[in-house]
């Protein structure tokens, strides 16, 4: 298992990032995950702009070796307001990167202790090897942004996994003003 972070091309100035030695992968189009694939091995991955803790790290690897043939994610807040989210700027509050089918044919947030989900975002995610090269063969050509590949995969393969044993935290939140 490769850990990661995948780092865009041109980062905006003022967005805050986190700055470690951790392998990094260059995204050459924004939220395009692509790269990974061509990693040819199970991929922990981090955004560049995700802080986690070594403790959650190491937890979130045990995890996701437990059942390495499905993606594990370790959910995180969106803001409203975020650095790329149209969606998030709608929302009234804080929410979870992870959702999944309501059964009525529309999506809902996620809430902490379900155990999966069928959309999730690749702030803090694991990725088996076959799982990134089954995209990346059924889709010839295509992005792999994290939405795109979650519901790819709940259709071929079905949902990934939530660890909520660990609190990553993406940074995409603006800027609390004052305390």
């Amino acid at each position: 298992m490769l850990l990661v972070r995948s780092w865009p091309e041109h980062v905006p100035p003022a967005h805050p990032r986190i700055i470690d030695a951790v392998t990094r992968v260059i995204l050459p189009r924004a939220f395009d995950y692509a790269p990974l694939a061509g990693l040819d091995d199970d991929v922990l991955h981090l955004d560049w702009d995700v802080a986690v803790s070594p403790e959650d790290l190491h937890t979130f690897a045990v995890a996701a070796r437990r059942k390495a043939a499905q993606p594990l994610v370790g959910p995180c807040r969106v803001y409203p307001g975020s650095l790329h989210g149209t969606v998030a700027r709608q929302m009234a509050g804080a929410r979870w990167n992870v959702r999944s089918s309501n059964g009525a044919g529309a999506m809902a947030d996620c809430q902490p202790g379900d155990p999966s989900a069928d959309l999730w975002g690749f702030a803090m995610v694991y990725l088996p090897r076959e799982a990134l090269a089954g995209f990346v063969h059924s889709n010839p050509g295509r992005d792999m942004s994290d939405i795109g590949f979650a519901g790819w995969h709940t259709a071929h393969a079905g949902p990934a996994r939530i660890c909520w044993a660990v609190r990553p935290v993406h940074l995409n939140y603006p800027p609390p003003g004052q305390l």
